[in-house]
């Protein structure tokens, strides 16, 4: 069973409370009315709550682990189980899925 694609709608946030915000997404894929994110969409993190002292605040995220078997414009697309790393902290995104009628694997 595939997980679902991540859009430009969908929610993320860094495990201090941060959102994060795509700030590229695919311009040709629209799913459900949003537009895909690929393996290239960098994040941006605004009110991570973790202090300078403790190595925060998380400022951008990158994603690893995109889809095997779907692409848009040669690149592969986010599924729901893909992994953000923030920068500088090291930690992850949490995704909460807004759609979950496409797919992939």
């Amino acid at each position: 069973m595939g997980s679902p694609l991540l859009t430009a709608q969908t929610q993320l946030q860094c495990v201090h409370g941060g959102h994060a915000t795509p700030l590229v997404s695919n311009p040709r894929v629209a799913i459900m009315q949003a537009r895909a994110l690929t393996v290239v969409a960098t994040c941006s993190v605004a009110g991570c709550s973790l202090p300078p002292q403790a190595g925060g605040p998380c400022a951008t995220a990158t994603w690893g682990s995109p889809a095997t078997r779907i692409t848009a414009s040669g690149l592969p697309l986010l599924l729901s189980t893909s992994v953000a790393t923030t920068i500088p902290t090291a930690t992850t995104l949490l995704v909460v899925p807004t759609q979950a009628r496409v797919t992939g694997e």
